[in-house]
């Protein structure tokens, strides 16, 4: 269907499913096997990103697992930008391997009284346990907090 004949509601509908087709991995979040999720869901907290290489790197680790188009280094750097925008991250155990690092992160742009939610991305190990919730609630309690 031409775009002259879509209604605006048809056209937001196409650019919202064609987003998140463009962002996600073809892999189901079930991708993960029992054998690689950690073994019980320890309490994770949401912390403030930082721009230091643990955070950064791990973001950016985490972006290309779970996205087509990944944000640059420098795109992630912006999160931690005051003024610019402001980044939220749980850090936990990451299989195979079980090193520490970070497993999900959520970014926000901010702009004088706005904030835009960008990024919120699980690793696929850590997902349907409600970290993306959690990251969520972080950047709106945030956004509240500091008048946008």
């Amino acid at each position: 269907m031409g775009d002259k004949n879509m209604t605006e509601q048809e056209r937001d509908n196409r650019d919202s499913r064609d987003s998140r087709e463009n962002r996600q991995t073809p892999e189901s979040p079930e991708s993960a096997s029992a054998s690689e999720r950690p073994a019980r869901a320890p309490r994770l907290r949401a912390e403030r990103m930082q721009k230091i290489p643990a955070h950064l790197e791990g973001c950016a680790a985490l972006e290309k697992l779970c996205f087509r188009e990944p944000w640059s280094a420098h795109s992630l750097e912006l999160l931690c930008t005051d003024g610019i925008g402001v980044g939220f991250l749980c850090t936990g155990s990451i299989p195979p391997g079980g090193g520490q690092g970070v497993v999900a992160y959520g970014g926000m742009m901010v702009a004088v009284d706005e904030g835009q939610i960008t990024n919120i991305a699980v690793h696929p190990a850590w997902r349907k346990r409600h970290i993306g919730q959690a990251l969520l609630d972080a950047l709106i309690r945030h956004a509240k907090a500091n008048g946008f």
